[in-house]
C-alpha cells in the first residue's frame, strides 16, 4: 500500500519535511517500532504504519463525524439527509417531499441512494453510509 497524504499548501518546503520527519522519528519512538523503511531508493512504509493508517482512517471518519455533530448542535437547521428506497420511491413521492423539506429547511443536504428491494439489506445502508 503506497503511503499517501493530503498536502497543505506550502507544504513542499524543507520545514515541512522536517517537522512530518520528528513528528514520524516521535510517533516510532512511542509505538517502540519502525513504521518506515527507509534507503537510498525511498521510503516505504512498513506493517506496523500500514495497520496504523488502515485504523487511523477510521479514526479520521470519527473525527470528522464528531465535527458534523457539533455543526448540528450548534445550528440544528443545517445537516445531511441520507434515504435509501427503490427507484419507484425516489422517482415518485420522494422528489416533492424533499422540494418541500428543501424550502423549509434550505441548509439540508438530502442523499438519496437506490436500492435493489430484491437484494436489500439493512448491512447495504450501513456500508452506504460510510461513503
Amino acid at each position: 500500500m503506497p503511503l499517501e497524504c493530503d498536502r497543505a499548501p506550502g507544504s513542499d518546503g524543507p520545514f515541512y519535511f522536517l517537522a512530518m520527519s520528528e513528528a514520524i522519528a516521535s510517533l516510532e519512538d512511542a509505538l517502540r517500532v519502525r513504521l518506515l523503511d527507509r534507503s537510498p531508493h525511498g521510503t516505504k512504509p512498513t506493517i506496523y504504519a500500514d495497520a496504523l493508517l488502515k485504523r487511523g482512517h477510521t479514526v479520521f471518519d470519527e473525527l470528522r463525524q464528531g465535527i458534523r455533530d457539533i455543526e448540528f448542535l450548534a445550528e440544528p437547521t443545517r445537516g445531511e439527509v441520507r434515504i435509501a428506497c427503490p427507484e419507484l420511491l425516489s422517482a415518485g413521492l420522494l422528489p416533492a417531499t424533499i422540494e418541500r423539506l428543501s424550502r423549509r429547511y434550505p441548509k439540508i443536504v438530502v442523499r438519496v441512494t437506490q436500492v435493489d428491494t430484491t437484494t436489500w439489506s439493512s448491512a447495504s445502508c450501513r456500508t452506504a453510509r460510510s461513503t
